[in-house]
């Protein structure tokens, strides 16, 4: 085997894994996005002088829900009047603090890495074959 060989391998090589693992963690954050049902934005109020410290917010539909911080949330807030949160609209107790979870930045960022991958190893393939005539 030459070494243009051994390239040529290589590239492909990446372009299918990079391709392949970007779009299962694409499909696994649609699945993950429609398991877990539209988050909606609202505002919370944290509670001052509480041990642990709890947010309450109301939903669309009136009702009151309450959540102790872990540890890290409640000195990463603060105490405000008012703070923007989101809560499940499938289980209005769930609360979070970001418009996406953990979990989904952390698979966009890994379909997003890989599929770059994916794609460069493709175009440096293609580059490669053009080069070698």
């Amino acid at each position: 085997m030459t070494s243009e060989e051994a390239v040529a391998i290589l590239l492909e090589t990446f372009t299918w894994i990079g391709l392949g693992i970007g779009l299962l963690c694409f499909l696994l954050l649609i699945v993950m996005r429609a398991v877990d049902g539209p988050w909606v934005a609202t505002s919370a109020v944290i509670i001052p002088g509480t041990d642990p410290v709890e947010a309450r917010w109301m939903t669309l539909d009136g009702s009151l829900h309450s959540r102790v911080l872990d540890e890290h949330e409640g000195r990463d807030v603060g105490i405000d009047d008012d703070v923007a949160v989101y809560y499940c609209h499938r289980a209005p107790y769930r609360m979070r603090f970001g418009r996406k979870g953990h979990a989904e930045r952390i698979l966009t960022l890994l379909s997003v890495l890989f599929g770059a991958i994916g794609v460069a190893c493709f175009v440096g393939s293609l580059a490669y074959a053009f080069l070698l005539g």
